[in-house]
């Protein structure tokens, strides 16, 4: 199965960016060319229109309206969505068919058993602003594990606490009947455009992105046999 998505991702893009109108012309455009080209592939079941820009503002809810439009007008079998990474403050909940959240905690914020306390948050929101009926799926979340890292208890950058984390993740999101689906970020390690003046730097021990189930020679840290065994076998009791 397969997510069909533009390449308009924005982290840290100021939302003024969006407001531009050949930054808008060139999406419409790519979201068009996109769709021409693949409608007919049969692994694709979501058209993607952006991911992790800002969508807490009516920049965002101007920019998306038509976009989510223009998919629906070329392809209406498919499901359109998109990830956030505010799902708290998303104004754009009721465009979609689907709801894809991008959150790492027990990474980059928090402990990993923050997901329940966002989540019923999350909820309630989405119920205020009536997309409470809404399929989520967890579009990204996980940790680093540096391959070969490992030791008697979980810390930062093991592959104790990478499995750590990706087991009290899923035993969360296995357990919320709204969560449709789960994407792990990510399959196997990255090179990383390390930067010292990027907030990022320290994340990205090696020069890469380390939050891999494999690292770059596809050898399987304890993150991949955890996952492995959670799909196969349902979600395993709170360890």
């Amino acid at each position: 199965m397969y997510w069909s998505e533009i390449p308009m991702w924005g982290a840290h893009m100021p939302k003024e960016v969006t407001t531009d109108a050949l930054f808008r012309q060139r999406a419409m455009q790519m979201i068009d060319e996109m769709i021409e080209r693949d409608i007919h592939h049969p692994s694709i079941v979501f058209w993607s229109v952006h991911n992790e820009i800002d969508t807490t503002c009516q920049e965002a809810l101007d920019l998306t309206l038509p976009m989510v439009e223009l998919v629906r007008g070329k392809d209406s079998s498919r499901l359109v969505t998109y990830a956030t990474m505010h799902p708290l403050k998303d104004v754009l909940l009721p465009l979609f068919d689907v709801i894809g959240i991008n959150k790492y905690h027990g990474w980059y914020e928090g402990k990993v058993e923050g997901f329940q306390e966002m989540l019923k948050q999350f909820h309630a929101y989405a119920e205020s602003v009536g997309a409470g009926d809404k399929p989520i799926l967890m579009t990204e979340f996980g940790a680093a594990g540096i391959y070969g890292d490992t030791g008697w208890e979980p810390r930062l950058f093991s592959e104790d606490y990478q499995a750590h984390v990706l087991t009290e993740a899923l035993r969360i999101f296995r357990s919320d009947p709204k969560i449709g689906g789960t994407y792990i970020w990510q399959f196997a390690d990255v090179r990383a455009d390390l930067q010292s003046q990027r907030n990022s730097f320290r994340d990205r021990a090696r020069s890469f992105n380390n939050k891999g189930l494999l690292n770059e020679y596809r050898k399987p840290k304890q993150a991949y046999r955890v996952v492995r065994d959670i799909y196969k076998s349902g979600a395993p009791e709170k360890g």
